[in-house]
């Protein structure tokens, strides 16, 4: 019968205000008990800080208040943190512990090696920094790895984000790097969830995957580290592993979430209605006829000249909220072990009617057949959603005249501000236009290994990526871009395309890793892989309805005939 453990700790703190301030003494020892001199001691929110003397004691200033955090460093150590809730005489006894980072295993190509037997140039995500909270795996990225530029290249939810892995190798063409997850290389090109029908940002084909799931993420940045993969890797490899099951009898349940919110901190300083007016009059005063100038036609609304008229930016932005729930379930036995999470994100844009979620669950499974035979078999699967900004939108609240209103006197939205040139209204396109991006996808692979003798292990990996994009949108009668002449039934344009591909990937190689005499290491890997792809994709559209109640859902009503399109494109690539 298997066992379910639950865990749940609360940690309470009091804080206990100190009217002096105390010093706190110690010593710093390794796991033998021998004192480390040259220990960095620092108290973690203040100014103080000392260093260990010949005997490995040191004292340092206290902070005000309690608890506080000691941490303490010495290079070749892991840093310890110590937390000290009562200021006492006795000395504080820290132990610090061996560093083995050069002993850390790390996913190269086909195969694993130990970071001190490795040559090329590879870079890993700190443990700390998985924690983020961020929508995609390769924002993990940002900041953490040195030579690797992570540039976010739009404020739209789940969008694309820009990586470069030493610079940009290429001029004409992509510099992104390869990505690899459970030994499956990916196409990460925005194209992949793309069915070309949204207007504006594109969404990232990467956030199908929760971070929450990473257990590693190594990028492989050097010609040597990144040769197994060829011409693919010319721009980098970023390797990225999900959690596996433990062999444990005893099932554990962990839940992982947070909560958020976001803000626009600063918007673009903008004149108000009555400085508008007064700057037009005076541009017009300075023209060679020197005219008054005058206004376009209102319908159902009237213009402000004097008072402060409208705040597009304020009326556009609003407070968003993030939130992400990760329950996953880890389960096993001697031979076997079973990793199963489920998670749910979503992420408000700051812009009105945008936003992004996920709903994705991931099943690793290992099994031990016997001592030579050994099944792997690795299960992600996702649907997301983006309700993306339309392009243009934050450059027409800033060209808006403040001098229009949002709504008319009849309580409609204004369709355009043709003050000048005519521009939509934004709130209206914001908010009564559909601009959605809907994908569902697949990534599969299971492998077998066999130990042929000691030390050489044949492996077979056979995969599959499956990758449905369905995108929508709908321009209503109400609003301009939808309807330029205004006339009722007149507009309306219903747009929906979807772009299906399906790849796979057949992996079949030798490796053969020999220590000898404890000081040398041999290995070589031998194989040949396939990989395949296929995509297929169709557009239809539709114009002038009736009314606007059924949207994108039925193409037949409209009476105005758009140019339908398709397109397919297959690659396919075979490696020795």
């Amino acid at each position: 019968m298997k066992k379910i453990l639950l865990s749940l700790s609360v940690i309470i703190f009091s804080v206990v205000p100190l009217f002096a301030q105390k010093i706190i003494k110690g010593i710093v020892k390794d796991e033998t008990g021998e004192t480390l001199p040259g220990s960095t001691i620092f108290v973690k929110g203040t100014g103080s800080s000392a260093l260990a003397d010949a005997n490995g004691e040191f004292s340092v200033q206290a902070a005000k208040e309690v608890p506080f955090t000691v941490t303490v460093n010495l290079v070749g150590y892991k840093t310890q943190d110590v937390e000290v809730y009562e200021v006492t005489d006795e000395a504080l006894e820290v132990t610090l512990q061996l560093d083995n980072v050069l002993n850390e295993v790390v996913v190269v190509g086909y195969g694993e090696q130990k970071r001190k037997d490795i040559t090329g140039s590879v870079a890993s995500v700190p443990t700390e920094l998985k924690a983020l909270p961020v929508s995609s795996p390769e924002r993990l990225l940002q900041g953490s790895i040195a030579g690797v530029l992570v540039t976010q290249t739009t404020g739209q939810p789940g969008g694309v984000v820009s990586i470069q892995v030493r610079g940009n190798n290429s001029i004409t063409a992509g510099s992104d790097p390869l990505y690899v997850v459970d030994g499956f290389p990916i196409n990460n090109d925005y194209s992949l969830v793309d069915a070309g029908v949204t207007d504006g940002a594109k969404l990232n084909p990467l956030s199908f995957l929760s971070p929450t799931d990473i257990e590693n993420i190594d990028v492989l940045k050097d010609a040597s580290a990144t040769a197994i993969y060829g011409s693919r890797g010319a721009n980098g490899v970023v390797m990225i592993t999900t959690k596996k099951g433990v062999h444990s009898k005893a099932a554990t349940v962990n839940y992982t979430g947070y909560y958020g919110v976001q803000d626009v901190i600063r918007t673009i300083p903008v004149l108000n209605a009555r400085q508008w007016w007064e700057l037009r009059k005076d541009a017009y005063a300075n023209t060679p006829n020197g005219k008054a100038p005058t206004l376009p036609a209102a319908s159902n609304f009237k213009y402000d000249t004097i008072g402060a008229g409208t705040d597009w930016q304020r009326a556009a932005f609003t407070q968003a909220l993030t939130q992400n729930h990760n329950l996953s379930i880890n389960a096993g036995s001697d031979k076997t072990s079973l990793a199963f999470s489920g998670n749910y994100f979503s992420q408000d844009g700051v812009l009105r009617n945008t936003g992004f979620k996920r709903y994705a669950a991931r099943v690793n499974i290992d099994h031990e057949v016997n001592d030579r035979f050994r099944i792997n078999a690795f299960l992600t699967g996702s649907f997301t959603k983006g309700e993306v900004a339309p392009s243009a939108i934050v450059p027409n609240l800033l060209l808006t005249s403040p001098a229009i209103p949002i709504y008319d006197t009849l309580g409609n939205f204004v369709r355009n501000t043709s003050t000048d040139s005519p521009l939509q209204n934004p709130i209206n396109s914001l908010l009564n236009q559909i601009n959605e991006s809907l994908t569902t996808r697949i990534l599969a692979n299971v492998s077998g290994e066999y130990r042929i003798i000691e030390g050489l292990t044949a492996k077979i990996l056979i995969g599959s990526d499956l990758v449905f994009n369905k995108q929508n949108r709908y321009l209503p009668n109400t609003t301009y871009e939808g309807n330029p002449s205004g006339g009722i039934g007149t507009g309306g344009i219903a747009t929906v395309g979807t772009l299906n591909t399906s790849s796979w990937l057949n992996e079949n190689t030798l490796n053969y890793n020999k220590i000898i005499n404890g000081k040398h290491n041999i290995n070589v890997v031998a194989g040949f892989t396939a990989q395949a792809a296929k995509s297929t994709g169709v557009i239809a559209s539709a114009g002038t309805f009736a009314f606007d109640d059924l949207t994108y859902n039925a193409l037949q009503n409209g009476t105005g005939s758009r140019t339908p399109s398709s397109s397919q494109n297959a690659w396919q690539l075979a490696s020795f």
